[in-house]
Formats: structure tokens, sequence, C-alpha cells
């Protein structure tokens, strides 16, 4: 999807019955404006800006769940990763973007949802995992974590405070 500037776009996903505990948003793309990166001073040690750092401050997507801990606030790519929401008393959720003004990010998402039984954990993952991760072998990161190097500008986001599951 694409939106104009300066606006937000909601989207609205409701359980399909009273039975879905779970739902998991696959990020098959999604490019939005990046986190606030830091500073290095001439010094090469001190952070300039150091309460900016990982902030999104441009764009934002979040999910409003009523009834359960909302997950975190997110930006940068996130183009292969997932979020998996809690369901309560079958309410509907709100996917949303806030798009800022114009950067030099072509934004882009395309989101796939699943909707998971209550008691089918083996698919959907535990209640309270906000990632859970099935396969024999792969990779692990942040959200908006794409550095293969780390260098001293590779700035995570802020308040990232979930909980990853594996089987």
């Amino acid at each position: 999807s694409t939106t104009s500037l300066n606006s937000p776009c909601l989207y609205t996903v409701c359980p399909c019955n009273n039975n879905i505990c779970r739902i998991r948003y696959d990020f098959t793309t999604f490019v939005i404006g990046a986190q606030s990166a830091g500073t290095a001073a001439a010094d090469g040690t001190t952070i300039v800006n150091e309460d900016y750092i990982g902030a999104c401050s441009i764009d934002t997507f979040t999910i409003t769940t009523p009834g359960t801990q909302a997950p975190p606030l997110i930006c940068g790519t996130n183009t292969g990763y997932h979020m998996v929401t809690d369901v309560h008393n079958a309410e509907c959720q709100v996917a949303s973007f806030s798009i800022g003004p114009a950067t030099t990010t072509t934004r882009s998402w395309d989101i796939k949802i699943t909707q998971y039984a209550c008691g089918d954990e083996d698919k959907g993952g535990p209640p309270g995992c906000l990632q859970y991760f099935t396969g024999t072998s792969g990779v692990v990161a942040s959200y908006a974590f794409t550095a293969t190097t780390v260098v001293a500008a590779t700035t995570h986001l802020q308040n990232q405070n979930y909980e990853n599951c594996f089987r």
C-alpha cells in the first residue's frame, strides 16, 4: 500500500470467529522512514542526541490490541519480519501507519495476515510471544535491524520490550 504524506493509514483486522486467539502479521514488504541514528562526536567516544537515538521520529507502525499488551512501535525496514498478537474477546485490532514528511525513503508495505484458533499454539505460538519462530535454522534480529556489519552508526529501535519464542 501507499499513502499520502503526513497522514495516518489505518487497517482494521477483526477475528473471523470467536475462536481466534492469535493474529500473525507477516511483513512481506515493509519499508518506512528509519529510526534516528546516533552521531559520534569528533573524539569518537561521545554520542550526540543520546535521547533521540533509535526513536521513530518520521514514520511509525503500531498495532492496537484491545485488552492485551500492544506491541512496540516500529519503523524502518522490516521486510521478512513478523508480529503475532493476542486477541482478547474476539475484539478487532487496528494496524496503523503514521507517515511523516517526505524523506529519501520510498515507502511501501505488504502485510499477510493469518488468524490462529485458540489452543493452536503449535502454529500460532504461545500467548504473549510477539515473534514465534518454528524453523530448524535461521536468523533472529531486532525489528529494523538490517546491518550485516555493526559500525558506530548502527542503531537499534528504542523501547523494544517483547518476547521471542521458539519451537
